[in-house]
């Protein structure tokens, strides 16, 4: 089995994909294939920047985290 790496902003990606309501942390975890080391990382930097809401162990993203998930699919809609 070929494990492929995948660069920040693609986890990112994946994790304001999974979160568009409350969802708890193990959600995540098997929605975006991350390790539980993985999560927690960017969890708190996502929560610290403001693009994560946390509720009761429940993540949500915000209106920043949405704008900003937005601004990746239109780059990926422009780039190859």
């Amino acid at each position: 089995m070929v494990q492929e790496q995948r660069d920040r902003i693609t986890l990112i990606k994946a994790i304001l994909e999974a979160t568009p309501g409350y969802e708890q942390r193990t959600d995540i975890m098997f929605k975006c294939r991350l390790s539980h080391r993985q999560l927690l990382r960017y969890l708190d930097y996502l929560v610290s920047v403001g693009m994560l809401d946390i509720r009761r162990k429940r993540y949500a993203r915000t209106g920043l985290g949405m704008r900003y998930l937005e601004k990746i699919r239109e780059l990926e809609a422009v780039l190859p």
